[in-house]
C-alpha cells in the first residue's frame, strides 16, 4: 500500500479543480483493500477521476485508489473477467481483437470499469450493467460476489453501496468479427464527436425522463453563462467547462443557478450525475 499526502485534486480529476486531498491510499491487493474498508469509518473510492469533483480547500476524507493489480482482462469460460481498475478503452481494444460484442456503446466514455459499473454508465438507450453477470465487491463483510439480478441498479446507478468497493466483474458478451466490433465502436465514437473539448467531468446532470438535461439548459438560455472560471459549454449545455481557473465553488454556484432556472421554467428538478466530494 502506498500513502500519498496533500495530493492536488486538480491533478487527478478531469475537471482540474479542487483542493488538497489529505490522504490518498493506493492499494495493490484485496487484503490491503479489505483492511481499509473494514477499518475506515468513511472513505471515497476514486476511479479514473472523470466523474468526480473534490471540494476546495482540504479534503479530509481518505481517498482510496486501486492499483495495477486490479487492472486485468481474462477470458473465463463463457464470460470475460475484468478488473475494476481497467480503463474502458483497454477493454474495448481487447473486445475488438478478440471479437466480442456488446460494449461498443461505451466507446468514447473516459474512466475505468469500476467507476462505470458504480454509476451504470452508458449511452441513451444502453448501460453497462446490461452486459454484466456478476460483480465482485469488498465491504465490511469481506469479499463477495453479487449476481446482477440481486442488484437494485437503474439509470446511472449500479446499485452498489458507497461503503463497498467494486473489484471486478464478469461480462457476458456476444461473438462477432473484429471488423463488426470495430465498426460499432466507430459508430459510437461518431455520436460523441461533437462533445465539448477542455476540462470537464462530462455530463453534469442526469437526463430527466422524456427529455434531456442539455435541451432544458439550452432552453433557459444558459449556454455560455459563466461563474468565475466555469462556463456552460456552447457546444453542449449539459457540460460545464473549466476554462483554467475554475474553483469547485464556481462550479457549485453554476450548478445551483442551472437547477433553479430549469426548475422555475419547467418544474423539473435536475439531479447531478457528477459526484462532488466534500
Amino acid at each position: 500500500m502506498r500513502e500519498l499526502n496533500d495530493v492536488s485534486a486538480s491533478s487527478i480529476t478531469s475537471m482540474h479543480c479542487g483542493g488538497k486531498i489529505e490522504c490518498l491510499l493506493e492499494v495493490d491487493s484485496t487484503e490491503e483493500l479489505l483492511y481499509l474498508v473494514s477499518t475506515l469509518e468513511e472513505f471515497f473510492v476514486l476511479g479514473g477521476g472523470t466523474n468526480t469533483i473534490f471540494r476546495d480547500g482540504r479534503v479530509p476524507i481518505p481517498v482510496i485508489r486501486l492499483g495495477q493489480s486490479f487492472n486485468f482482462i481474462k477470458t473465463d469460460k463463457d464470460s470475460l473477467y475484468v478488473g475494476s481498475a481497467t480503463p474502458i478503452a483497454e477493454l474495448l481494444d481487447f473486445c475488438t481483437t478478440d471479437g466480442l460484442s456488446g460494449l461498443e456503446f461505451m466507446a468514447g466514455i473516459p474512466g475505468k470499469i469500476g467507476g462505470a459499473l458504480y454509476m451504470n454508465a452508458g449511452a441513451k438507450d444502453k448501460a453497462i450493467m446490461e452486459s454484466v453477470s456478476t460483480i465482485e465487491i469488498i465491504d465490511k463483510k469481506g469479499v463477495r460476489t453479487i449476481k446482477k439480478q440481486d442488484l437494485d441498479y437503474c439509470y446511472r446507478c449500479g446499485g452498489i453501496s458507497p461503503k463497498a468497493t467494486i473489484i471486478s466483474a464478469h461480462f457476458l458478451l456476444d461473438r462477432a468479427s473484429p471488423t463488426v466490433v470495430k465498426k460499432n465502436i466507430a459508430t459510437a465514437l461518431g455520436h460523441r464527436k461533437n462533445q465539448p473539448k477542455g476540462y470537464s467531468s462530462g455530463s453534469i446532470f442526469m437526463n430527466p425522463e422524456g427529455t434531456s438535461a442539455g435541451y432544458l439548459i439550452d432552453q433557459v438560455g444558459l449556454k455560455g453563462f459563466k461563474v468565475g472560471g466555469a462556463v456552460v459549454s456552447d457546444d453542449h449545455a449539459n457540460f460545464i467547462i473549466n476554462q483554467g481557473s475554475a474553483t469547485t465553488s464556481d462550479i457549485r454556484t453554476l450548478i445551483s443557478i442551472i437547477k433553479k432556472r430549469v426548475k422555475d421554467a419547467f418544474g423539473i428538478e435536475l439531479k447531478e450525475e457528477v459526484a462532488i466530494v466534500g
